[in-house]
């Protein structure tokens, strides 16, 4: 279970290709959530019509580990903030 206590952290990469990789030097894009459940977050998507496609996400990439208390999501049940994450591959299309 999750508990959210930023909007921020989160970063998409898009893309103008499919191919499935973000690009050296691509175009990461700050994602604000949107919307939370228990397990899962939606995120706003920054990208663009001439660049649709998600080709990466990250999440506290460039600022972990988190000054305390201040990351944007902890588990509920041991109260520890989420460990960084990147996936590099087609996501989807805005």
């Amino acid at each position: 279970m999750l508990r959210l206590e930023r909007i921020a952290y989160f970063q998409l990469c898009c893309s103008d290709s499919s191919d499935g990789e973000c690009p050296a030097g691509g175009s990461w894009f700050g994602a604000e959530i949107v919307d939370s459940d228990a397990s899962s977050v939606s995120l706003d998507i920054p990208c663009t019509e001439s660049d649709p496609f998600i080709t990466g996400l990250r999440y506290v990439w460039r600022v972990s580990p988190c000054d305390l208390e201040l990351c944007a999501v902890y588990g509920v049940e041991n109260e520890l903030p989420a460990p960084p994450y990147m996936y590099s591959g087609l996501i989807g299309r805005k």
